[in-house]
């Protein structure tokens, strides 16, 4: 073998592995296209995890106008909340027959 066929050798074989350490870090590298597929994928989820707090942050803030333009906003949440009723209205609680248990009489005191 010729010392030109062994430079040529050597310099083919040099470049195929330049070139593979190049491909090795364009494809798995930091910025590479392993790394641009896993932030296309948590750009998604934080721009859906955006869009669900904008519309709770809507909502608060529709919340917030009802309770600060009166009582029938104060009213309303505690109705919803905290079960509350009027004076002068009357409550009826329904209850499913099925969902009752008997209980055991309470004993006595007395023989």
């Amino acid at each position: 073998m010729s010392e030109s066929q062994y430079g040529m050798r050597w310099l083919t074989w040099t470049l195929a592995c330049l070139l593979l350490v190049l491909l090795y870090y364009l494809v798995a590298g930091r910025g590479g296209l392993l790394d641009m597929w896993h932030q296309a994928g948590e750009y998604q989820r934080l721009k859906q995890e955006n869009a669900e707090l904008l519309e709770r942050n809507r909502l608060l803030a529709s919340d917030l106008q009802d309770l600060r333009e009166g009582l029938a906003g104060i009213e309303g949440l505690a109705r919803e909340k905290l079960g509350m009723i009027r004076e002068d209205e009357e409550f009826y609680q329904l209850i499913d027959p099925g969902s009752v248990t008997e209980e055991e009489p309470a004993p006595s005191d007395g023989p």
